[in-house]
């Protein structure tokens, strides 16, 4: 009889993961901590592998192997963490280690990889205190928004939904402008009081510097940034301090939402319709998903922001599963700005090719005559978005995407917005060897370099993921347009949310058609959702407003619908069309993508999994409501040299579907003939 502790292993394949048990030797009996880092021998040649100890008991432990070394001397994830390892494990199809590495900063990765290279057996040591000590609170500053009354309505329930002790979910749902801000910072100034923590997250990078000043001046070092902006020694100082207990706030992009704090009172997704809000690698997470969890066991309450909420919520909300608080007004003087819809039909009728209208030509002129400021959206990076040989009329394509490169004229190179390949700039096409190419479509690049030839006294400023690389460089673009150093901001969809400049006046969509009109069922919501926040924009101090949406298709009801920040009648005409055709949230769609380095095998592996899921569910879970559609290839079939296929499921995301789907996953990985096959399986993405 000895101790044994439960182990999440790294490194295993999701069709043999499970918690490994192993002997704790009795010199390691005072450091092996539930929520602490390993070394243990692994498989058959018992090659050391880092693991996380996920339990401990007594028991008989002559057949276990030992634990080797354990790193760390204090627990590196709460107790709370191992059961929401388990939870994600569960519930995103992947493995126990997967869920412990997206919690637990890289950097830790990183040292014990150093260490056991070099082969010392030393433990890392995160200096986190073992208990947290008292923490002063800091001589806060009052918020002291004066709250309109619709606004203290709103907080009023919000609060004592939070003072319930029970664990809820409340809608905060308000036009563009309406201060929905202001209120949830006056609940977390209430919930800080009663000293509890708070999650605060925003879908981007781009909007933590603003917010974060605000919360350090408040809140000082009980409150941290944390994101993946973040170099690795500073997120490991964010991550010691949270751990610690020193921290009540932290503010951040998804991953905040896997803070280890202690107490938590209440979670806020602000822009909550959010796709950033769900993870596109293994584990594909739901921030929402997650947040209700930990809003759940704290009995804390989970605040969903937004001036477009996503369909599923807003459903959720109208029919009482979720509570509700509406903002209607804009505060202050703002108010909403004059919305023109440009027919760029009509542009190319009178000779007009330059992409800019008439209208928005004139309106930009004149805001700069005034001193006003401009934000034009184009929703597509680069210079030329693609080039056709003029000779055989084929697309420069990239070598390892089945997808047009993107001329980019700041270093004159060709890229893949897929998978990043880049190469110099050539006139001789790839396919036929012939010299010329034509150049079409535009980017932000190809944007600011015309209206800086149309405007030349103008300053303008590009802000997309080209021009942001390098760290805190959203915060200095912002910073420099807030005061003025430029009066033209040119962008992608980062411009479009959450900035607030009282001296912009002007909005300009250059192409709606580009949002509009996506490949899958969500593209009318996204576009809605995306419009209505970058109209938003306009107008937001006591100066009026005005947007001007360009598009080839203006008889498109979401362009108007989103013009009049009309959200109750787009919801209304868009959730009869889920309904009619089955999408969330009448029912969940799961897809299931088989990547390889050969397309045959892919396309064969799409179905036989197929196949078997047709045997199972007819043979063992007839009742089981679903709807198979595929296989077929992915719009984009082939990125970073491996071949996508792809079947979709119309389903009820129950434990029932999602145990039968481990199964088949499992049993599927163990077919030989399918071994390099990489299956990712997502729910409602």
């Amino acid at each position: 009889m000895g101790i044994f502790c439960g182990v999440a292993v790294e490194k295993t394949k999701f069709n043999f993961d499970k918690i490994f048990d192993y002997e704790v030797p009795i010199a390691l009996e005072s450091k092996a901590l539930c929520g602490c880092r390993v070394m243990v021998p692994f498989g058959k040649g018992d090659k050391l592998r880092q693991g996380m100890i996920m339990y401990l008991s007594k028991g008989d432990t002559s057949e276990m192997k030992p634990v080797n070394l354990v790193l760390d001397d204090a627990r590196v994830i709460t107790e709370e963490m191992v059961s929401l390892a388990s939870f994600m494990k569960e519930r995103y199809f992947c493995t126990y280690y997967e869920c412990i590495k997206a919690m637990i900063p890289s950097a830790m990765h990183y040292d014990t990889a150093k260490l056991i290279k070099k082969g010392f057996g030393l433990s890392l040591r995160p200096e986190i205190p073992e208990q947290a000590p008292k923490v002063q609170s800091v001589a806060m500053k009052k918020t002291d928004t004066i709250l309109t009354q619709e606004q203290q309505l709103a907080y009023l329930n919000l609060y004592n939904k939070y003072k319930s002790s029970k664990p809820v979910v409340s809608m905060l749902y308000g036009i563009t402008g309406s201060g929905k801000t202001s209120v949830f910072m006056k609940l977390i100034e209430d919930v800080y009081r009663d000293n509890k923590s708070v999650i605060l997250m925003v879908p981007e990078i781009a909007l933590t510097p603003q917010i974060i000043n605000v919360f350090q001046e408040l809140y000082g070092e009980e409150s941290v940034s944390f994101h993946s902006g973040l170099s690795l020694k500073e997120r490991m100082k964010a991550y010691r301090m949270m751990l610690s207990g020193r921290v009540k706030i932290v503010i951040g992009t998804r991953s905040a939402v896997l803070a280890p704090l202690e107490n938590i009172g209440l979670i806020i997704m602000d822009e909550s319709q959010e796709s950033a809000y769900k993870s596109d690698r293994s584990p594909r997470y739901s921030t929402l998903e997650i947040a209700k969890y930990r809003t759940a066991n704290h009995k804390g309450l989970l605040l969903l922001s937004s001036a477009t909420p996503d369909m599923v919520s807003y459903y959720h909300a109208v029919t009482g599963r979720y509570d509700m608080n509406v903002l209607k007004e804009r505060f202050g003087f703002a108010q909403l700005p004059e919305v023109i819809t440009a027919d760029m039909n009509a542009e190319l009728s009178y000779g007009n090719t330059s992409g800019f209208s008439s209208a928005l030509l004139e309106a930009i002129d004149e805001n700069l005559e005034r001193g006003y400021q401009t934000i034009l959206l184009l929703n597509r990076r680069g210079h030329h978005t693609f080039l056709t040989c003029k000779g055989c009329h084929e697309p420069v394509q990239c070598p390892n995407c089945s997808i047009s490169l993107t001329f980019h004229s700041v270093n004159n190179k060709l890229m893949c917005h897929y998978c990043g390949y880049t190469v110099p700039y050539s006139e001789k096409c790839p396919v036929c060897g012939h010299l010329g190419l034509r150049h079409q479509g535009t980017g932000t690049q190809k944007t600011e370099k015309d209206l800086a030839e149309i405007f030349p006294s103008a300053r303008i400023l590009r802000l997309d993921t080209d021009c942001v690389s390098k760290k805190n460089t959203h915060e200095h673009l912002l910073s420099a347009f807030a005061s003025g150093d430029y009066n033209i901001l040119v962008g992608t969809q980062m411009v479009a949310k959450g900035l607030n400049f009282p001296n912009v006046t002007l909005v300009g969509v250059v192409n709606a058609d580009q949002i509009l009109y996506g490949d899958d069922y969500q593209s009318f919501e996204k576009a809605f959702s995306l419009l209505t926040q970058v109209v938003g924009r306009s107008g937001r101090g006591n100066k009026k407003g005005k947007a001007i949406i360009q598009t080839y298709t203006p008889e498109n009801p979401v362009i108007a619908m989103a013009a009049r920040q009309d959200y109750e009648s787009f919801y209304k005409s868009e959730i009869l069309l889920r309904k009619a055709l089955l999408y969330p949230p009448f029912a969940d769609i799961c897809v299931l993508m088989f990547i390889g380095l050969d397309k045959l095998t892919a396309q064969n592996g799409a179905l036989h999994f197929s196949k078997l899921l047709v045997e199972t569910v007819s043979t063992y879970f007839e009742n089981m409501p679903i709807r198979i559609l595929g296989p077929c290839p992915v719009p984009v079939l082939k990125v970073e040299k491996r071949y996508r296929y792809q079947l979709i499921l119309k389903c009820r995301n129950s434990k029932n579907f999602r145990q039968m789907l481990s199964g088949l996953l499992i049993e599927f990985q163990n077919n030989k003939d399918f071994k390099n096959l990489k299956v990712n399986i997502d729910i409602n993405s």
